[in-house]
């Protein structure tokens, strides 16, 4: 179980800052880029204190709840890259 909890959290980081860099606008792509880590810091911050709060039985809940909120946030962004098989409008 913690192989599979590493290589999806391994997955997710890898891959924030890529869509992070695509969904905001140029105007703000720097703001929000950096915005998106300060979140992701802050979030491994409370994590450790979550986990002395709740002990090493509440891990996997903690675990289980931040990917659910990942997958729930990815789930609405609205910007994404068209699938190749896609028609353009015209």
């Amino acid at each position: 179980m913690l192989g599979i909890t590493g290589g999806a959290i391994n997955a997710v980081q890898t891959t924030l800052y890529a869509l992070a860099a695509h969904i905001y606008p140029t105007s703000v792509r720097a703001t929000g880029v950096g915005a998106a880590s300060t979140i992701g810091r802050f979030g491994s911050i409370t994590s450790s204190f979550l986990g002395v709060i709740g002990g090493s039985s509440m891990f996997f809940v903690f675990t289980a709840i931040a990917m659910a909120c990942t997958t729930l946030a990815l789930l609405f962004i609205r910007r994404h890259v068209a699938s190749p098989h896609s028609r353009p409008r015209v």
